[in-house]
């Protein structure tokens, strides 16, 4: 049980010091880094399933598609298939950002015992897990 304590506790002070990272380099939140992600890998993405991902309100969804729109990471069209959805899609800037961010994840890393990097995946994994069981017990 302690070994696992301790796993998580490596997990998550690593999970946090890679946001505090990201978010001094683009000066975004973690929450729009995370949208604009979900959008890189759902393109396009539609509001309702972003609210979905991010388990927030509509409204803070909202938000943070504003703030990003204004800075010029995204764009916000209406469906042709449904004039009923707003289809979100990531602009050249965001394209840029999350390049970026997934360089400075891919290279993230303390050094493992053997001296090689270590592979945050896993910890990412992990993590998702953890917020998942988090999430169920909640809720």
């Amino acid at each position: 049980m302690a070994s696992q304590a301790e796993s998580l506790i490596g997990v998550l002070t690593g999970t946090r010091k890679l946001e505090k990272r990201l978010e001094s380099l683009t000066r975004l939140s973690s929450d729009a880094l995370l949208v604009l992600l979900l959008i890189h890998t759902r393109r396009p993405a539609s509001v309702k399933e972003l609210t979905r991902h991010l388990g927030v309100s509509d409204s803070r969804t909202s938000k943070l598609l504003c703030t990003l729109e204004d800075r010029g990471f995204v764009t916000r069209r209406i469906s042709i298939a449904d004039r009923r959805v707003e289809q979100i899609s990531l602009t050249p800037r965001g394209d840029s950002i999350v390049e970026t961010v997934l360089g400075v994840a891919d290279a993230t890393g303390d050094e493992s015992p053997s001296g090689s990097p270590r592979n945050i995946e896993p910890s990412i994994t992990t993590l998702g897990l953890l917020i998942g069981c988090i999430a169920l017990f909640c809720t």
